[in-house]
């Protein structure tokens, strides 16, 4: 007889629950998780109804034991040794299993089972695609799956902990597109637990399941035992009545905690919360009281940090003083010593000449020396050498030490005219070298702390660090940093400070940036230079914050104010720039300084740097994230006479891998792509050398646009392919996609698709075989305008700057006010 999904049926009790570790649920956890997996296996459990079920990472075994009260036969994988042993030890049953096993390498036949059941899992898996190829090989044909993961954007979204057990989350985007790649049919239902109220008409099949007790689960069709009944009635035809419900704001979790203190409460309640406000009343006064304190303390401690900071930068600039006196001393003795030496041996030459050309030697060697200087060079450097020999150390010809023959040996005057003999360099004293922290000046300028002196300001100060506001420097990321910095003054109603290193900054090119983003600067914009080679001092407010947009700018600030005044953007993982070396090391031990408040450029590029091999653990609590936005976007799509593919070349900049580009795009014209005739290859970037494609296409290069010229010229595009060996999207591809423009772009590892974005970019594996592949994909769907278009509706870019900083600039108030 075929067993029923409807009535009640037991939750089997283990005789000792596995401890709950954080992660894995067990039966020794309540509250709003265990509403959550309890629903799941409810839900599963009615498409098990006599059939043969995998149950995958099945934990503890209550999940499965509770499929096998309807399924023919289940088999629990679990990867977890005490987990598997204990399941097989409270679970058993004669069709219930439970083998070890990986998710990525099921230990079971092709075709063996109806239904797989795996929940919670795939977050905990690197490799999704080979999880999903191992599902599909266990099912039989028509077999269904049944998988549950948290969704990225929701449950890992801002200001959410990141969870330390979770390898590679997914957005529904991204979840949606896993399933499809390997099931012809799929729909993705959300779940949430919530305190509230369903109206549930059930005509549609609606499935309730209720816990009526610590043991018991109850499953009906529609809602059972509703209190109330809601009619609808007409004389017309009614309209199509859905399901609701009503969430409350409170979670169960909350509920659970409320009802347990309830219960602990008893009948004391009221005199405990009598007694509760009279302690409230006095820990409120004495509140009052300690914060009256702390705010004096505050302001004490305050002024003293100031006169120290004072202090210390007069100290400093002694310091600074004494050294270049020191050394100026020095050099002066040095060159005084010198000079007295010369003036000796000037005076000892003198002398020695005077007896060398009176003396007997000089005369006799006469004629020897006139022949000498006749000799071809060959034959006087073979008479120097024999001469020489003659005058070797205890040579019996050579004179006495100290008489004037022996300073000018006849070797010496065979010597050509014109020509002094070299004399051995003395040992050079050691205050005239340089010292370490010289040295290391000179080989990391970029680093030193600028030059500064304390100032008092009226109204409060960002200053933004950067290299330069050059029209050259203001694409991506120093335009992000430069819009950041506005939304904070306007925040804190402070003014807002460009710092430059490199060059002069240019305030009009700043404002240009901030009108092409749509973002508003309320307070004032100032500039100052802080160059590199010392020649201007930057005044220093005492509660400054600085705004700092690489780590060399980072570790200069750090040498001028504590890393709490400091607010570092990060928009690459900046490692990758260098090879293993000082700059590397120097690198990473900025980033990862531990008491930096860092902002990062994307969501992936924070996955990047909190997980893998190396992960900066600071960050992973004083880290913030941010999706860019691109206001606007592109112009409408124009017309050309021929289809335009971009590609961004940058053949200096090694992450950009151009010469892998420009391979791809040989091979892929020499099998067809990119017709010549209907389409021209357009090169954007410097230094670009000149070559020819197959069939003998020739690139257009195009370098030098501003800002908007680039956005014409974006709009004029067909498709782009853009290459970026980093772990985050980078922003041309975001530019194109937002102007409908199809872009292909590669995978790196933690970014293996960029659908959560839009679906107008295309990823592929950076090999010349995954390019080629990839360019002719995109030239299809350069093709295909509808599905353009479709994607460009769909795509979950930001279009406004104030929107995406929100809540990062919320997060950085709460933490310097807390700092502070």
């Amino acid at each position: 007889m075929a067993r029923s999904p409807d009535g009640m049926f037991r939750l089997k009790q283990p005789s000792s629950p596995l401890p709950f570790s954080g992660e894995r649920l067990t039966t020794d956890f309540g509250g709003q998780v265990e509403l959550e997996h309890l629903h799941r296996y409810c839900f599963a459990r009615d498409f098990c109804v006599d059939r043969d079920v995998l149950d995958i990472a099945s934990g503890e075994g209550y999940g499965s034991s509770m499929l096998a009260t309807v399924a023919r036969q289940v088999v629990g994988v679990e990867l977890a040794v005490e987990a598997n042993l204990h399941a097989q030890r409270e679970y058993s049953a004669s069709n219930l299993n439970f083998i070890s096993g990986d998710a990525t390498a099921i230990p079971l036949d092709d075709a063996s089972f109806d239904v797989v059941v795996s929940f919670e899992t795939l977050e905990h898996l690197r490799d999704h695609e080979r999880f999903l190829a191992e599902v599909r090989r266990v099912l039989r044909p028509g077999g269904i799956l049944i998988v549950s993961t948290p969704d990225r954007l929701v449950h890992s979204g801002i200001g959410m902990g990141v969870n330390p057990f979770h390898i590679r989350e997914l957005s529904r985007a991204e979840f949606e597109t896993a399933l499809a790649a390997h099931f012809k049919n799929m729909r993705v239902l959300p779940q949430r637990t919530f305190i509230g109220s369903a109206i549930l008409e059930g005509r549609a099949g609606v499935r309730t399941y209720e816990k009526r007790d610590a043991t018991t689960i109850e499953a009906t069709t529609g809602l059972a035992r509703a209190v109330y009944l809601i009619g609808v009635a007409s004389d017309a035809e009614l309209p199509a009545l859905p399901d609701s419900v009503f969430a409350h704001e409170q979670s169960v979790d909350a509920i659970f905690r409320q009802l347990s203190d309830a219960r602990q409460v008893g009948d004391d309640a009221k005199a405990a919360l009598a007694a509760n406000d009279l302690a409230l009343e006095k820990a409120k006064r004495d509140l009052a009281e300690q914060r009256a304190h702390e705010r004096r303390s505050q302001a004490g401690l305050a002024e003293e940090r100031r006169t120290r900071a004072r202090q210390d930068h007069e100290l400093q600039a002694l310091r600074a003083s004494l050294q270049q006196m020191t050394e100026r001393a020095n050099a002066l003795q040095v060159q005084h010593g010198e000079a007295e030496a010369l003036r000796a041996i000037a005076a000892d030459a003198v002398a020695q000449k005077e007896a060398i050309v009176h003396s007997t030697s000089w005369r006799a060697t006469y004629p020897l020396r006139r022949i000498a200087t006749q000799l071809p060079a060959p034959a006087r450097q073979r008479l120097k050498r024999a001469v020489k020999a003659l005058y070797r150390p205890n040579s019996l010809l050579q004179a006495k030490p100290g008489t004037a023959a022996s300073v000018a040996a006849p070797i010496e005057l065979l010597a050509e005219p014109g020509i002094a003999p070299a004399l051995s360099p003395a040992a050079e004293p050691a205050s005239s070298l340089p010292s370490v922290s010289s040295l290391l000046a000179a080989r990391f300028p970029s680093l030193q702390p600028f030059d500064c002196f304390p100032a008092a300001t009226a109204q409060k100060r960002i200053s933004l660090v950067t290299d330069s506001v050059g029209p050259s420097s203001l694409f991506g990321g120093v335009g992000t940093a430069i819009i950041l910095g506005a939304l904070l003054a306007n925040k804190f109603q402070a003014t807002l400070r460009i710092v430059t290193r490199t060059e002069e900054p240019d305030a009009s090119a700043v404002n240009e940036v901030l009108r092409r983003n749509n973002v508003s600067l309320h307070g004032p914009l100032e500039t100052a230079m802080a160059p590199l080679d010392g020649s201007k001092v930057l005044p220093v407010s005492a509660d400054e914050i600085f705004l700092t947009t690489s780590w060399w700018t980072t570790k200069a600030t750090l040498g001028v104010v504590p890393a709490s005044r400091i607010i570092a953007l990060i928009q690459e993982d900046e490692r990758l720039f260098y090879a293993r070396g000082d700059e590397q090391l120097l690198c990473a031990e900025t980033m990862g300084h531990p008491a930096l408040l860092t902002v990062i450029n994307t969501e992936r590029l924070f996955q990047h740097l909190t997980s893998g091999a190396e992960p900066f653990e600071n960050l992973k609590e004083n880290g913030l994230w941010f999706e860019p936005a691109f206001p606007g976007g592109a112009k409408a799509r124009k017309s050309t006479v021929k289809r335009r593919l971009f590609f961004y070349a940058r053949p200096n900049n090694l992450r950009n891998l151009f010469w892998r580009g420009i391979e791809a795009l040989d091979e892929a014209v020499a099998v067809g792509a990119f017709a010549p005739d209907r389409w021209e290859i357009h090169l954007i970037g410097r230094d670009i050398p000149k070559f020819k494609l197959a069939r003998g296409v020739v690139p257009q290069v195009v370098s030098h646009l501003s800002w908007g010229d680039y956005q014409e010229f974006i709009a004029s595009l067909s498709a782009g392919f853009v290459l970026m060996d980093t772990p985050h999207p980078s922003y041309p591809p975001l530019d194109m996609a937002i102007a409908g423009v199809p872009v292909l772009t590669n995978t790196h590892p933690g970014k293996y698709d960029l659908l959560n974005y839009s679906g107008n970019i295309l990823t592929v594996s950076p090999s010349v075989e995954g390019l080629v592949a990839g360019l002719q994909r995109l030239e299809a769907l350069a093709e295909d305008e509808a599905a353009i278009q479709e994607n460009r509706k769909a795509d979950h870019i930001n279009r406004d700057w104030t929107l995406a900083l929100e809540a990062v600039v919320s997060l950085i108030d709460q933490k310097l006010n807390r700092a502070n």
